[in-house]
C-alpha cells in the first residue's frame, strides 16, 4: 500500500495494522481507492492542535487529538476500526463532547462529490 494519505500519518496503530492486513488478503478486504476517497473526503479530519510560528492553528498528524473520525467512516470501516472502546471511537466521542454533542449513530453517508486522494506514481 503506497498511498500519500492514510496509514502513514494516522496515530491509530490498530487501525493502521488492520488496514494493512486487510489489504494483504487475496483479494483485499476493501477497495484501496474507495478507502482513500473516504479518508481524504472527510472521513477523518485533522484539526489544529497547536499554534504555528505564524499564530495559526496547525494540526499535527502524529497527535491523536488532532484527528476526528466521522461516525459514517467508523461505521463503514468497523472491521478495521475496532469496537466502541478502541482509539478511534474514543477520539470521536472526545471531539463530540468538546462540542457538547452526542454521537449520532444514524449519521448520513458522505457526499459523493469529495475529491479522492492521489496515489504516488
Amino acid at each position: 500500500m503506497s498511498l500519500t494519505c492514510p496509514q502513514d500519518v494516522l496515530p491509530f496503530r490498530s487501525f493502521r495494522d488492520n488496514a494493512l492486513k486487510a489489504l494483504q488478503h487475496d483479494p483485499p478486504l476493501f477497495d484501496e481507492d474507495e478507502f482513500c476517497f473516504d479518508f481524504c473526503g472527510g472521513g477523518l479530519i485533522c484539526w489544529g492542535s497547536q499554534q504555528s510560528s505564524m499564530g495559526m492553528e496547525a494540526g499535527v498528524p502524529w497527535d491523536a487529538r488532532s484527528w476526528e473520525p466521522q461516525v459514517w467512516f467508523l461505521k463503514k470501516y468497523w472491521y478495521l476500526v475496532g469496537g466502541w472502546n478502541d482509539d478511534m471511537w474514543r477520539a470521536a466521542r472526545w471531539w463530540h463532547s468538546l462540542r457538547g454533542e452526542k454521537i449520532n449513530m444514524h449519521a448520513p453517508e458522505p457526499p459523493a462529490t469529495w475529491a479522492p486522494c492521489r496515489k504516488e506514481p
